[in-house]
């Protein structure tokens, strides 16, 4: 243990009663600073799970963790007063008795403790770096308002804390001298709130071009922080676009978390169609759905004012109409048909006019999320060529329980 009496020096270690876990200096991959840590005793791979000063190392051997004067665990230079790293904690000492110690615990954890009752006053739980470890507990303390989180080291080579970095979270367990994975989850963007800034629909399955992107109508509000992948200025109206009685309406999302509902209205009486009706009467609503989809849907919900917190799913979600100008409208209400090419199928541009009427009315119509979804967003590796009217892509999609391929030439 670690008493106001007996520190503990670089070089020096405290390993924990059963010598699972060891306390002591170290230096991370091929770096020289020093840090205070706690280590796998037995485990010959050095795996460290915990590190006290991951943001204010020493640059020499010369540290001391010690118990000061008011009780509490510090961290300093051997020719330094003021404290690298603290406990920082309130503490019952008297002049003549520093009533204080710390403990390494079979469990991984480092506790400072009152010595006349054994109450713990501070836990390295508390304040975990990258590691969760069994009787760990990560969330917010709502009795004491604690807030228990991991943070990824920058590099092996660096335990400091890492701020707005993607990183995977990773179950493993120690098998035949090694660390083994058994479970693996990447971090996704999506579920930051406000990732993709307001007016914004976030797709994880899109990470590796960009994450975000308007919802129909909208722009990015800056094309600059866009380009550099940073959506979270969001996205405004189409310039010079006008969405109140000018011939606007609305466009189907599919598969979407809804944007924040906790500004949404809802009117459980109405329908899907009085609903959009509703909505379109009042020029500052932004978009609607069913408050409740279950029995085909019931109920109204509306948003008046920025759309945000917007994601699509690859399973489940919910569909949400977007307001939307009446450009954007037309654009959207083109549709495609399809028909047979010696053995082969492919797709027709059948834009449907304002009035109703379209080409090949006798063909059977697909809307544009059904071509994007097979076609895979118009994937490059789904690109056949051009034709004389444009690219060419093959596409695959279910329909009526029956698969069916696909060629089309898009405009």
């Amino acid at each position: 243990m670690i008493t106001p009496n007996q520190p503990i020096k670089d070089g020096q270690i405290l390993v924990s009663n059963q010598k699972t876990f060891a306390l002591g200096f170290f230096s991370p991959g091929n770096s020289n600073r020093r840090y205070v840590g706690i280590w796998y005793n037995d485990i010959t791979e050095k795996t460290v799970v915990w590190v006290a000063n991951r943001d204010n190392p020493l640059n020499d051997t010369s540290g001391v963790l010690s118990i000061n004067s008011q009780g509490n665990l510090v961290l300093h230079n051997q020719n330094q007063t003021f404290p690298i790293w603290s406990t920082n904690v309130s503490v019952s000492v008297s002049p003549t008795n520093i009533n204080s110690m710390a403990q390494l615990l079979d469990v991984g954890n480092l506790v400072l403790v009152q010595q006349d009752n054994k109450r713990v006053i501070w836990q390295s739980f508390d304040y975990p770096t990258n590691i969760i470890l069994p009787n760990m507990k990560i969330g917010l303390d709502r009795r004491t308002g604690l807030n228990r989180f991991l943070t990824s080291w920058k590099s092996k080579d660096d335990p400091g804390t890492v701020l707005d970095e993607s990183g995977t979270l990773e179950r493993t367990t120690w098998h035949q001298s090694r660390w083994v994975g058994f479970w693996s989850k990447s971090r996704d963007s999506c579920e930051d709130y406000l990732y993709c800034g307001p007016n914004s629909n976030c797709d994880a399955s899109n990470a590796e071009n960009f994450e975000c992107t308007c919802l129909p109508g909208f722009e990015p509000k800056s094309t600059h922080d866009w380009y550099l992948r940073d959506g979270s200025g969001g996205c405004v109206r189409n310039q010079g676009m006008s969405t109140c009685k000018n011939g606007e309406g609305f466009v189907k999302l599919t598969r979407v978390k809804l944007p924040d509902t906790s500004v949404a209205r809802a009117d459980m009486r109405l329908s899907l169609k009085e609903c959009e009706e509703e909505c379109l009467r009042n020029c500052s609503c932004m978009g609607y759905t069913s408050a409740d989809e279950r029995e085909g849907g019931t109920g109204c919900l509306t948003w008046h004012g920025n759309l945000v917190d917007t994601r699509t799913f690859s399973v489940d979600g919910q569909d949400l109409y977007v307001r939307v100008d009446a450009v954007t409208l037309g654009k959207r209400q083109r549709k495609y048909s399809y028909g047979v090419a010696s053995n082969s199928r492919f797709f027709e541009d059948s834009p449907r006019e304002f009035d109703g009427t379209r080409r090949n009315s006798d063909l059977p119509l697909f809307d544009l999320s059904t071509i994007i979804a097979a076609t895979n967003n118009f994937s490059v590796f789904n690109k056949l060529g051009e034709g004389g009217f444009g690219s060419v892509y093959k596409g695959f999609m279910v329909q009526d329980f029956v698969r069916v391929y696909f060629i089309m030439e898009w405009k």
